[in-house]
């Protein structure tokens, strides 16, 4: 399984870090309501090589006994017997001349007419309405990744899946994804035999992705137990300066040391580390707001005061500890420590279709007398969907000043501290959340190493090509009022002319003046 473990000088890992993935097991065997049988039980994930070479599990089989699992109830031999009828249907269909595409299909309430009369025809009605099941509710993405010439001496009917890892990491060391693929004669109905005009038998290699990874509750103790293993990893082993004081603190802080009182203190004189809370407003009014009905309780909020404290905004994030993210609450509302949705629901196709959610067996090392292994859990690998907070224009400055990130996205917890050389990337699954910011090699990774002024700054003209890049990005994100327009950067815009040496003059560069 995967978990970002640092080694100690010796390079075993460290005792925070084996106790950061003994959470993590708890954590995956807890929220794990997917499939396994002896089936599933006789496959083993292997362990990959350090060398680019692919080490596979293979299973040799035939389409005749993987119907028979499927009927069994299996769901990891339904899904590959639904992609071998899918295929057969499909190979039909376009035998006619024709081929519909899935994104012709698209929704069977949208289906035209024509469309379906000609998939009646061609397969008749009850494999036309098989087809469109399979089109509609498939979770996998399955690609053809090309032919082979095949043994004469296999069964027409012959089918080989594999197992093996995309990633040359072991799972205690990196990302893993578990890659399946299958190999099967041609359909018969695409010609006379399986044998092409050369007399070969041919076969087609089909595959797809899983990822190791669980949905977890993020306010349970083990999960709270496991933010406290991050936080204590950058205070032990990392130089990252999480326990500093910060230079500055806001005009106002909130103290919540005592769990049944908040309270405000304005103006505070001793340096203690605090953290910020960055999240979506939307339109939705907040339960609590700053005005002078309630000045007596909490204090004023004019308009003056607003608009100097958001000129701030950017220190107050820079000099936090870190910054809890709510990303994928999309208002003040909609809160974001409840439980997720979980491994089951949150793949499950409609229509009572099997769930692709499996419980397997991985090797995790090997010796010369024996293979440790580890149950893994797998789930079909889906697109991330964009979570609000990334699509506001105010939290651009709050993903770019903040030091460290304490995230909780919609199907993952994530840390991500940046204070040292390589970014330290944590998450409470075993496959961090697919952010390619958040692995540091994304546009914004850089201008936040560029802001941090962590290494010699680039040339002007870098600096402004990063500049321009980066106002693009700012503008396709959303904002409640367009008043807002200028406020919502200007903080960055005055650290990018800190970086040039120049003076940042209401949204504009003094160097760029007439």
């Amino acid at each position: 399984m995967n978990s970002t473990v640092a080694k100690t000088s010796e390079g075993a890992p460290s005792q925070i870090d084996l106790e950061a993935l003994r959470l993590k097991r708890e954590l995956v065997a807890d929220d794990f309501k997917g499939h396994s049988c002896e089936n599933c039980g006789q496959i083993r994930v292997p362990t990959p090589p350090l060398s680019y070479e692919r080490k596979f599990f293979h299973i040799d089989t035939s389409r005749t006994k993987i119907q028979s699992l499927a009927t069994s109830g299996c769901n990891f031999w339904g899904m590959i017997q639904d992609q071998l009828s899918y295929i057969d249907l499909k190979t039909r269909i376009e035998r006619n001349g024709r081929y519909i595409g899935l994104q012709e299909l698209g929704d069977d309430a949208k289906l035209s007419e024509e469309h379906r009369e000609y998939l009646t025809a061609t397969v008749g009605e009850s494999d036309a309405k098989e087809f469109l099941r399979l089109c509609h509710n498939r979770v996998e993405t399955w690609r053809l990744s090309g032919s082979e010439e095949g043994d004469q001496s296999r069964p027409r009917d012959f089918v080989r899946v594999s197992v093996w890892h995309h990633s040359r990491m072991y799972f205690n060391d990196g990302p893993v994804t578990v890659y399946v693929e299958f190999m099967a004669s041609k359909p018969s109905v695409k010609a006379a035999s399986t044998l092409d005009r050369g007399g070969r038998n041919t076969v087609e290699v089909y595959s797809t992705d899983f990822l190791a990874l669980a949905f977890i509750v993020p306010e349970s103790p083990k999960a709270i137990g496991l933010v406290r293993q991050w936080i204590l990893k950058c205070e032990v082993e990392h130089t990252c300066g999480i326990n500093d004081r910060p230079e500055t603190l806001p005009s106002m802080v909130l103290d919540v040391s005592d769990q049944h009182k908040v309270k405000l203190i304005q103006a505070p004189t001793i340096k203690e580390r605090y953290i910020t809370l960055s999240y979506c407003w939307g339109k939705t009014s907040q339960a609590v707001m700053l005005n002078q009905n309630n000045m007596s309780d909490l204090s004023s909020d004019d308009g003056e005061f607003k608009t100097k404290e958001l000129g701030k905004m950017g220190n107050i994030y820079r000099n936090a500890t870190f910054t809890i993210v709510a990303s994928a609450a999309k208002d003040v509302r909609a809160g974001f420590l409840g439980r997720r949705v979980t491994t089951i629901d949150g793949v499950a196709p409609a229509d009572g279709q099997p769930h692709r959610v499996f419980e397997m067996v991985s090797e995790t090392k090997e010796t010369e007398t024996s293979t440790e292994t580890l149950p893994v859990i797998l789930r079909p690998e889906t697109r991330n969907v964009t979570e609000p907070w990334y699509e506001r224009a105010w939290t651009l400055q709050e993903l770019l000043f903040s030091r460290r990130r304490l995230q909780y996205h919609a199907k993952q917890t994530t840390w991500t501290c940046y204070c040292s050389e390589i970014p330290a990337l944590e998450c409470d699954g075993w496959l961090r959340h697919m952010d390619r910011d958040d692995y540091g090699r994304g546009l914004l990774s850089d201008i936040i190493a560029l802001l941090r002024k962590s290494h010699d700054p680039p040339q002007a003209s870098t600096v402004l090509w990063y500049w321009r890049e980066l106002v693009q990005v700012y503008s396709r994100r959303e904002l409640t009022y367009l008043t807002d327009r200028l406020p919502a950067i200007s903080g960055i815009e005055k650290e990018f002319a800190s970086v040039l040496g120049d003076q940042y003059i209401c949204g504009l560069l003094m160097s760029n003046l007439a």
